[in-house]
């Protein structure tokens, strides 16, 4: 492997870029690599093969989530490839999402935007895995029980609203507090004949 990245570095130099790519693609199938789904995107890129390269980031992610530089190119790789602003920033965020599943800031920020732009049944399902990683925070539990309620399914945002409101009272976040979780919880019950 070592060599092969010696002739990535070469080839690179030599301004050779379909070796390039071909030695990248030798190299992964033997040993994925965050370095080297990356640079095989960036040569993607510059190759204006927008689409394959956004594949390459997505798979540089799953090797390291926290690469700022990759989230980066993933953007700009969805705009290159004609994927409007708010679109190519769901893609990223959902990326993001999926490369670590354990990141809560991700979660939370795709849920926002999908409420945001009105995709309630997408936030529902942000919600849930954002609720799957951190089951104390109340402010996920409310928005999720706000969305079902949007989406008319008052018996599951009730179950929600009042789980919202024991997560805020257990100290999972003021910005669910127990009352109003409570009231919501009480008006889709009242819809429900309860």
């Amino acid at each position: 492997l070592p060599v092969l990245k010696l002739a990535n570095v070469q080839y690179h130099l030599d301004g050779d870029a379909a070796a390039a790519e071909a030695t990248y693609e030798r190299a992964l199938r033997i040993e994925p690599s965050h370095d080297a789904h990356f640079f095989l995107g960036r040569l993607r890129a510059a190759a204006g093969r927008h689409a394959e390269a956004a594949a390459s980031f997505e798979a540089a992610l799953q090797c390291d989530a926290s690469s700022a530089a990759c989230r980066a190119e993933l953007l700009a790789s969805y705009l290159a490839a004609g994927e409007p602003q708010a679109e190519a920033e769901l893609g990223l965020l959902a990326a993001c999402c999926r490369a670590d599943a354990a990141d809560v800031a991700s979660h939370r920020k795709l849920a926002s935007a999908l409420q945001e732009r009105g995709r309630l049944a997408e936030a529902a399902e942000a919600l849930e895995r954002l609720i799957a990683v951190a089951p104390a925070d109340a402010a996920a539990r409310f928005n999720l029980g706000l969305a079902m309620q949007k989406l008319g399914d008052d018996g599951a945002a009730a179950a929600h609203f009042l789980g919202a409101a024991g997560a805020a009272a257990a100290g999972g976040g003021a910005a669910a507090p127990t009352f109003e979780s409570h009231f919501a919880a009480a008006g889709c019950l009242g819809r429900l004949g309860r």
